[in-house]
C-alpha cells in the first residue's frame, strides 16, 4: 500500500515541477497528513507552510477540512530541521528533512491569538464620557462590543457622538469593535428660556356711605294771655333733632283779681338756631337761654302782675316744647 501511495506522490510531482527542475532540485520531501489547529480541524483556506531556519520551501492552502499535502524542496541539507506553520502560528511537530522521502505527519497547532483593535474616545467641552473613560483603549478582541456612557456637566446637554457607534444620539450607546474606532461625544451649553407671568393686583374700590343729616325746624308759637291782658308774640327755630324733655311745672294756686287798663305787651325773641351733626340715633338738646323783653304802655302796674305775667309766659313755652317733644317722639 505504501508503495502505491509513494508511487502517486511521484507522479504528482512531476506532473507539478518540470522534469529538469526535478532533477535540479531533488525529488524533495513529501508531507500530508491531519491538520488541527487548537484541537480542532484547520477549515478550508487554512494555509500550510514549511520553513528552514525562516526560509520558506513548501506549503499548500487545506481544500478538505482537516487534511493537508505538501513538498518541501529546495537547495536544502539532508537532515535539516523543517518547521511547519498554520495560518501563521508555529505547529508543534517538526521533522528532519530528507530528499526524495514521503512522511506522513500530523500537525496540530495552538489556536492563533484574536484579532484586536484600539478604541480612542474623547469629549468636547461641558462633559465626559464616563465609562469607559476618555483615552485609547487597546487589545479589544475583534467583534467585542463596548458599552459607553456620555455625561454631560451642569449647565449642559448631550448632543450626539461622532464616530461609528450603534446610536448616535444616545448618551448611553455602544461600539462593536470589528476594527480600530475613535468617537467623540458632544455636548452644548443649555439654554433656559424663561416665559413671563403677569400677575395683577386688584385695588378694592370703597365706596363712601353718606349718612344724609335731617335738620327739622320748629317753630313753635305761644300766646300767652294774662289778666292784666299781655300779647307775647314768641318765634323760636331749633334745627336738629331734640331728645324727649319732660317738664313739671308746680305752681301754688293763687286767684289774682284785678282790673287794669288794657296793657299790650309785645316780645320780640331773635330765632334761635341750633344745628348739629349727631350719629344716628343719638342726639343732644343743648339748654335754650330765653330772653323776654316786655314793652308796656301804659301806666305802670302792680309788680305782682308783671312777675305771674312771666312766670306764665315761661310756663307756656315749657308747655309748648313739651307738647311739640311729644307729637315728634
Amino acid at each position: 500500500m505504501l508503495k502505491f501511495a509513494t508511487l502517486g506522490f511521484l507522479v504528482l510531482l512531476l506532473v507539478l515541477f518540470p522534469v529538469s527542475s526535478v532533477f535540479a532540485q531533488g525529488l524533495g520531501h513529501g508531507f500530508y497528513g491531519t491538520v488541527k489547529v487548537g484541537g480542532v480541524g484547520a477549515d478550508i483556506g487554512t494555509v500550510i507552510s514549511a520553513q528552514v531556519d525562516g526560509t520558506p520551501y513548501g506549503g499548500c492552502t487545506v481544500t478538505t477540512a482537516g487534511q493537508y499535502g505538501l513538498i518541501v524542496q529546495g537547495a536544502i541539507d539532508d537532515g535539516a530541521t523543517i518547521d511547519f506553520y498554520v495560518d501563521g502560528q508555529k505547529a508543534s511537530q517538526t521533522f528532519p528533512f530528507h530528499d526524495g522521502w514521503t512522511t506522513v505527519l500530523n500537525l496540530t497547532a495552538a489556536a492563533p491569538p484574536p484579532v484586536q483593535y484600539d478604541l480612542t474616545i474623547s469629549s468636547s467641552s461641558g462633559g465626559s464620557v464616563t465609562t469607559p473613560g476618555e483615552g485609547t483603549f487597546p487589545d479589544y478582541d475583534a467583534g467585542t462590543v463596548v458599552p459607553i456612557i456620555a455625561t454631560p456637566a451642569a449647565g449642559y446637554h448631550f448632543v450626539n457622538w461622532t464616530g461609528d457607534v450603534a446610536n448616535s444620539n444616545s448618551a448611553t450607546t455602544t461600539v462593536t469593535m470589528d476594527s480600530d474606532k475613535t468617537v467623540t461625544a458632544n455636548f452644548e451649553v443649555t439654554t433656559t428660556t424663561t416665559t413671563p407671568t403677569t400677575t395683577t393686583t386688584t385695588t378694592p374700590t370703597t365706596t363712601p356711605t353718606t349718612t344724609p343729616t335731617t335738620t327739622p325746624t320748629t317753630t313753635p308759637t305761644t300766646t300767652p294771655t294774662t289778666t292784666p291782658t299781655k300779647t307775647v308774640t314768641k318765634t323760636v327755630t331749633v334745627t336738629g333733632t331734640l331728645p324727649p324733655v319732660t317738664i313739671t311745672s308746680t305752681l301754688p294756686p293763687e286767684t289774682t283779681t284785678t282790673t287794669p287798663p288794657p296793657v299790650t305787651v309785645t316780645s320780640t325773641l331773635p330765632p334761635t338756631t341750633t344745628t348739629e351733626t349727631l350719629p344716628p340715633g343719638t342726639v343732644t338738646q343743648p339748654a335754650t337761654t330765653v330772653t323776654t323783653t316786655v314793652t308796656e304802655s301804659g301806666e305802670p302796674q302792680n309788680n305782682w302782675c308783671l312777675i305771674w305775667g312771666l312766670i306764665a309766659a315761661v310756663v307756656a313755652v315749657g308747655l309748648g316744647v313739651f307738647f311739640w317733644m311729644r307729637r315728634r317722639a
